[in-house]
């Protein structure tokens, strides 16, 4: 098992401004989405907090694209302190996760159940037949180191 990677020198904000400290970070302001970046495992794993809608998917978008340039591309996106998200910001997960794969990585979500109306909404709208989906980040580590880079979604 790899040792995680120092969070406070690469975390940042949606908008790239560097985030001060590490997963114990001021929550998100309304409107605002706050991105934070590590390695775990040989994964990256990217954490969004607040609200992902029109406005802010496409900040996370490009940190994902971001994320794309890597070898052994393995990606999860962990939405677990997601407040809000609308279709955008659904139809924007889609998208990062099907970029990911064309680009013979691997990309996972997780989404803990009954933690409101974002987990409502990816269960009522069937992502899970785009992404792989998970309850928690173990099970999706589980799952991409399982996978290696290999491409699959």
């Amino acid at each position: 098992m790899h040792a995680e990677s120092d969070l406070a020198s690469r975390s940042r904000t949606a908008d790239g401004a560097a985030a001060s400290g590490g997963p114990a970070q001021r929550p998100a302001t309304p409107g605002e989405l706050r991105v934070t970046e590590r390695d775990r495992d040989g994964v990256r794993v990217v954490e969004a907090a607040g609200e992902l809608d029109l406005s802010t998917a496409p900040s996370l978008c490009l940190r994902l694209e971001s994320a794309r340039g890597r070898r052994d591309l393995r990606v999860l996106l962990d939405l677990g302190s997601l407040e809000f998200c609308d279709s955008t910001g659904l139809r924007a997960v889609i998208l990062a996760g099907q970029e990911i794969t064309a680009s013979a990585g691997t990309f996972c979500v997780v989404v803990p159940p009954g933690t409101g109306a974002v987990a409502r909404l990816f269960e009522l709208s069937g992502v899970a037949e785009f992404v792989p989906v998970f309850a928690t980040v173990e099970e999706g580590l589980a799952f991409l180191r399982s996978r290696g880079g290999a491409g699959t979604a």
